[in-house]
């Protein structure tokens, strides 16, 4: 527990430090780039290659079912100096080594010093690792979801946006399975066209997560 309250506290340092910044920088190739979810199309190729590894997990030597209950602290910065503070809490599984997926309720506050708002929707994850087995494994996650603000977000855009993420992380194994998380990355939030008004946002910053390890099942 000292590890997580260590890593928390250090991660709230870090995103104050940044609270008058007009956007954290971007990692190359994930800033709307080649390797983000930023769009219908780069949307449809996240899912589609998620259905595939699902599916390659399921009849995989490899593969496994660990269920976990999970949070989520996020702070992001960038169009118009818009900082966002990100609340998740949600179910996550583990179906092979290599291939997680997640399913988490989804809270955002806003501002810009000009405008405040809040908001909430549904968040999917579908998260890739580079060395599962290991204590300390890489990986990238997409997110993607649906977002309903209380008020429009941004200011001059609508009240209803899709919620596109792009995260590079490190995911560390404590004992007994829980795990804890630290990525860093990309978000899009737009209406995709769908209304009159769709300035969107994009922005980067961190993500920190904890995930408590609840059991394996068969399915």
């Amino acid at each position: 527990m000292k590890y997580i309250l260590s890593v928390i506290t250090a991660f709230l340092l870090f995103t104050g430090s940044f609270a008058q910044h007009d956007g954290l920088p971007a990692i190359p190739y994930i800033d709307e780039g080649q390797f983000s979810v930023h769009n219908q199309t780069s949307f449809l190729l996240a899912i589609g290659a998620a259905v595939v590894s699902y599916g390659i997990a399921e009849f995989a030597q490899d593969h496994q079912n660990l269920n976990f209950l999970q949070g989520r602290l996020g702070y992001k910065s960038g169009t118009d100096g818009y900082q966002i503070f990100i609340q998740n809490f949600g179910l996550g599984k583990t179906v092979a080594p290599w291939f997680a997926i997640a399913a988490e309720a989804n809270v955002q506050e806003w501002t810009n010093g000009n405008n405040r708002g809040i908001g909430g929707g549904i968040m999917t994850y579908y998260r890739w690792y580079a060395f599962g087995n290991k204590k300390l494994s890489p990986y990238m996650e997409h997110g993607a979801g649906l977002f309903f603000g209380a008020t429009p977000f941004p200011a001059n855009g609508s009240k209803f946006t899709f919620n596109l993420h792009t995260q590079l992380g490190l995911e560390y194994t404590l004992p007994k399975e829980s795990r804890i998380r630290l990525s860093y990355g990309h978000i899009h939030q737009s209406n995709n066209g769908l209304f009159a008004a769709n300035p969107g946002y994009a922005g980067n910053g961190l993500n920190l997560s904890y995930a408590h390890f609840l059991g394996r099942s068969s399915w």
